[in-house]
């Protein structure tokens, strides 16, 4: 259970304290993340984001798709040269215009913070059913962030949101919109050739992004198509 704040960010949520039944094991081995595995699954995790930024730019046949494309293959370990800021400057000016700034008390952010609101709550119960802490993050390190490891891993699927806030014009928050908004986790992604609801999809993705922590290997993590 999910409760957001007046901007439709999220401030509380009710989940287990125990979800797995050997949570002081995966803690401790959260605990032990060496910081070169953090910081190549940060890397894989800006660049499948930017991906699908690319993605839904070239939908809509948007010449500045070529240049988030060659974002691709600059990102750093640690995504050191900030790839992941330059794009969303592009990606969000392309898509909700020059003066769109995501800060601004408007519509637009409301939905999209409504929608991030729900990906990340399904992130955040995935974690906790994992046995991790959604506090202690790999990139987001915001000591008043109690979602910090949600934020990281969600990353790449906020553009499932963005994409409907897109084609879903409003001139308010309404409850159908909000509703429809929710039917975004029943929505189906392939992964791998097969087909998941996202919500399972985020399972699936999030056991690899643990893998990858916890060995090095960051081909362990799959990406979704739409």
């Amino acid at each position: 259970i999910l409760v957001c704040d007046e901007k439709h960010n999220p401030h509380s949520q009710l989940i287990s304290c125990y979800g797995r039944h050997n949570c002081s094991g995966t803690l401790r081995k959260q605990l032990e993340w060496q910081e070169n595995n953090k910081n190549i699954v940060w890397a894989r995790i800006v660049q499948y984001k930017i991906y699908h930024q690319y993605k839904l730019l070239k939908d809509l046949d948007s010449f500045q798709a070529e240049l988030l494309k060659g974002y691709l293959t600059d990102v750093k370990p640690s995504d050191a040269s900030n790839r992941e800021g330059h794009a969303a400057k592009v990606y969000f000016n392309v898509l909700f215009g020059l003066n769109f700034k995501r800060g601004d008390n408007i519509f637009i952010n409301s939905a999209l913070n409504y929608g991030y609101s729900l990906i990340l709550s399904a992130f955040n119960r995935e974690i906790v059913a994992q046995g991790y802490l959604t506090q202690l993050g790999i990139a987001h390190k915001n000591e008043f962030n109690n979602f910090n490891f949600s934020c990281d891993l969600m990353e790449p699927y906020r553009i499932i949101v963005d994409r409907f806030v897109f084609f879903n014009d409003e001139e308010g928050l309404t409850s159908d919109y909000k509703h429809s908004m929710l039917n975004i986790l029943i929505r189906q992604i392939k992964i791998g050739g097969k087909t998941f609801f996202i919500k399972d999809a985020i399972a699936l993705y999030t056991k690899s992004v643990i893998e990858a922590l916890n060995t090095g290997d960051i081909n362990v993590i799959n990406n979704y198509e739409l």
